[in-house]
């Protein structure tokens, strides 16, 4: 926060434009505020109501703080006025769709993964609350092997660290249902999901990617609650908790039908960017 302090020091914006929810977001909010420089929250008013999360916390700071609140849907825009925050709200959709509108065109020619694996579920896992846990993880990686269906399971440092920690790492790479390897960039991700049956993670934002038309995949959400519950109400997602009978259950029932509705993404139309630049441009 000192460094940062310094920059918008030397440089004076108008204003600083912070998206999401880690911990840079909240450094550089209160960086800014303690600078007096206007605070632009994109992503604003998501709400899981699950205090485990390190990102409910700082989510919620930085919204009580910011002066222009883009909020990527209704239901966003009330969990903000529900808070009472200072800033003015504005619904724009969020910019993840924008990304994957752009992107998801030339994402097979630019990404650096050649696989020859069909009708395969995509896995992710990367939430502290999850795999911080030695009973949960292992009820998941439990669930994952006992569905027998082909999984591709690119892994985040922190889960790969919690697998070898909690003696797991060896029974997922000698499963026989389960592609492992390391953490893939960007264009990687939109081709594996792009082309699996569908998804099963604790991501946030896959939970959005996944409604953005290219995409248009099942999302199976292995969390007790959700931060994007515009996505079940559509049924694009389906919260199934971290019980391994109940994760397990839902697999079986998912590789049989994993289609969803053909509906519009609740996550805006690949616009969001341009709107908030033109808010922005009204307000400053």
């Amino acid at each position: 926060m000192k460094k940062l302090s310094k920059i918008l020091e030397k440089e004076k914006p108008e204003t600083v434009i912070v998206q999401g929810d880690t911990n840079t977001v909240l450094a550089a909010g209160i960086a800014s505020l303690k600078s007096h420089i206007p605070i632009s929250h994109i992503e604003s008013g998501l709400r899981s109501y699950d205090w485990r999360m390190p990102e409910e916390h700082n989510r919620i700071i930085v919204d009580s703080f910011s002066d222009y609140l883009f909020a990527p849907t209704q239901i966003a825009k009330q969990n903000l006025v529900s808070q009472k925050v200072h800033g003015k709200i504005f619904v724009t959709g969020n910019t993840v769709i924008d990304a994957i509108n752009q992107f998801s065109k030339i994402s097979k020619k630019y990404s650096k993964l050649s696989l020859d694996y069909d009708d395969y579920v995509l896995l992710t896992l990367h939430r502290s609350e999850n795999v911080d846990n030695k009973q949960i993880l292992s009820h998941i990686i439990k669930s994952i092997i006992d569905s027998n269906q082909k999984f591709i399971f690119p892994i985040h440092p922190r889960t790969q660290k919690r697998l070898h920690e909690f003696n797991l790492f060896t029974k997922l790479k000698n499963s026989k249902n389960i592609l492992t390897f390391d953490s893939v960039g960007y264009f990687e991700m939109l081709e594996l999901m792009k082309n699996c049956q569908y998804i099963v993670t604790d991501s946030g934002g896959i939970q959005e990617e996944a409604t953005a038309p290219t995409i248009h995949k099942k999302v199976i959400v292995v969390r007790k609650t959700t931060d994007r519950p515009e996505a079940v109400l559509r049924g694009f997602s389906e919260i199934v908790g971290t019980n391994y009978d109940d994760i397990l259950k839902s697999l079986r029932k998912t590789t049989k039908n994993p289609s969803i509705p053909k509906k519009k993404s609740p996550y805006g139309d690949g616009n969001s960017a341009k709107k908030i630049i033109r808010h922005l441009k009204d307000h400053l």
